[in-house]
This record gives C-alpha cells, sequence and structure tokens, in this order.
C-alpha cells in the first residue's frame, strides 16, 4: 500500500526501492511497507526458517509430552505407594487386633482353667473336711469314700511302694493320712512324736517323713535339726523331710527350712498335694543323689 499512499513523501521515493521491497517480501524479509513490530520481525523470521523452527518445535513437544508423561509416572507412582503404605497400616491394625483377641482369648482360657483349680481345690477341702467329720463320726466307709474322690489318678502320679514314716500326735489325723497313702499303695509307719520318728530313722531307711511341726515331747523342728545333725555325723544320704502343720504363715515356712526340712504342706491335708509333695520330694533326693555320684 505504499506506493498507492496520496502523500508523496510516504511513498517509494524509486521504482527500484519498490523491486527491492518486493524482493524481500518474497524472501520473508521484513519490508518498508510495513512498520517492524516485534511480531511482524518473529513472523519473518519463522518464516525464514521453517525447518528449524520445525524442528525446534517438535523437540519442545516430545520434552512437553516426555515431562507430562514423567509428571503423570510419579503422581501414579506416588499414588501407588500411598496405598501400599495405607494397606500396610491396615495389615498392621488387623493384625494387632487379631493378637489382641488372640491374648483376650488366652488371658480367658486361663482364667477359667484357674478359677477351675480353684473350685476343684475348693471341692477337695470340703471333701477333707467331711471325711474329718466322717471319720470322727466313726463313719470310716464314707471317710475313706471321701478320700479316695480326692486321690489322683493312678495314671498321673505312682508313689506305690514307697517307705512313708508319718510323725504325727493326733489320731484323726493318723487315720486320714493312713488311708490316703493306702489308696495310692503306700503303708505307712506312724509314730506319735519326734522322739519316736528319730528312732525309727536310725534304724531303718525311709524315702520320705512326714513330720508334723507340733508334737509332745519332741516337736517337729527339733526333731529335723537333730536328724539333720545325725545324718551328717554318721554320713548317712538326707532323708527328704515335708513339714505338715496348720502353721502356713511365713515365718513357720521359713522355721521349716532353717531346722532342713525339704517341702512345707499345710494342713488340712489334700490327697493331691499329699501325694504330690511325696513324689516331689522323692523326685528331687533321687536327682541329689545321682549328682553326688557322678561328682
Amino acid at each position: 500500500m505504499k506506493c498507492l499512499e496520496k502523500d508523496r513523501g510516504r511513498r517509494y521515493e524509486t521504482a527500484n526501492g519498490l523491486a527491492a521491497d518486493l524482493k524481500r517480501h518474497l524472501g520473508n524479509e521484513p519490508v518498508v511497507a510495513r512498520p517492524p513490530s516485534a511480531a511482524y520481525r518473529l513472523q519473518k523470521l519463522v518464516r525464514r526458517n521453517k525447518l528449524a523452527v520445525a524442528a525446534v518445535t517438535s523437540v519442545a513437544a516430545v520434552l512437553v509430552l516426555g515431562v507430562i508423561a514423567s509428571t503423570w509416572q510419579a503422581v501414579r507412582a506416588t499414588q501407588a505407594k500411598r496405598e501400599a503404605v495405607e494397606a500396610q497400616r491396615k495389615e498392621m491394625e488387623q493384625r494387632e487386633s487379631s493378637d489382641k483377641n488372640a491374648e483376650k482369648a488366652r488371658q480367658s482360657e486361663q482364667k477359667a482353667e484357674a478359677q477351675q483349680k480353684v473350685a476343684v481345690e475348693q471341692r477337695k477341702l470340703a471333701d477333707m473336711q467331711l471325711a474329718l467329720q466322717a471319720w470322727e463320726e466313726g463313719d470310716l466307709q464314707r471317710a475313706k469314700d471321701l478320700i479316695d474322690a480326692s486321690r489322683p489318678a493312678p495314671a498321673e502320679i505312682d508313689i506305690s511302694g514307697a517307705r512313708v514314716l508319718v510323725a504325727e500326735d493326733h489320731p484323726t489325723n493318723q487315720k486320714v493320712v493312713e488311708l490316703i497313702l493306702e489308696a495310692v499303695g503306700v503303708t505307712p509307719v506312724i509314730v506319735e512324736n519326734g522322739q519316736l520318728a528319730l528312732d525309727a530313722l536310725k534304724a531303718e531307711r525311709f524315702d520320705v517323713v512326714l513330720m508334723d511341726m507340733q508334737m509332745p515331747e519332741l516337736d517337729g523342728l527339733s526333731a529335723t535339726i537333730q536328724l539333720r545333725a545325725w545324718e551328717a555325723a554318721e554320713g548317712r544320704p538326707r532323708t527328704p523331710v515335708i513339714m505338715v502343720t496348720a502353721n502356713a504363715l511365713d515365718e513357720h515356712v521359713r522355721a521349716s527350712d532353717e531346722a532342713g526340712a525339704d517341702l512345707h504342706l499345710s494342713k488340712p491335708i489334700h490327697a493331691q498335694a499329699l501325694i504330690e509333695s511325696i513324689l516331689a520330694a522323692m523326685t528331687a533326693a533321687s536327682a541329689t543323689a545321682e549328682d553326688s555320684k557322678v561328682a
């Protein structure tokens, strides 16, 4: 339009100027006829370098697509990681819940077993009290039946044939112990005081001694002290002593231990506890004897 301007000052000065401008136009170079704005110059630059611009554009597009793809993969990876962490957390919670439930079940089972044992012990205690009452009333058969009901099964504990010395001054307690032991194949030797117990122990060998703590002439503690002194002086093996007493206080148990007793058994005597104590004392004595042989 520069060549058609009414103002001669704004037209091409010569035909060569118009031809040069046409040549620049055909060569995609800035022309004089149009103001050389930044957009105009950029447009001309793009037209002159189509291949280079296309290549740069393609590379840029690839880079952008790569960035988008990488970003998407990173987002997916982050989401997958979060899902994995959440799944792991839920699994741990389920495991903890399962462990808690298992622990509660175990505690409930132990509690039930403990309650059952308490009930059994209470029943045995009641049977022993009834047995004593039946014996005092002269009903020997009922006393024996009650004792038999509370003793362990033969398959559980076997002390048949054991040599047991019973030092007990009360006739009823003597008979109760005798009935319990005879029911498991043991015929005890029964004496009335500690001095008679010492005489019997010096005369023959016993597997276990049931020593009442309080007896006339010589009490159980003094008899046990003298027994241990005699065994040491004569080089005799240690005879297991189970101190039997109604005194279940700590000081009485400590006094029994200091006197040389191996176990402590409280009255009233339960058949199960009595037989288990005898077995434990015999087992410990046997183990000690074996250790002495090895040494």
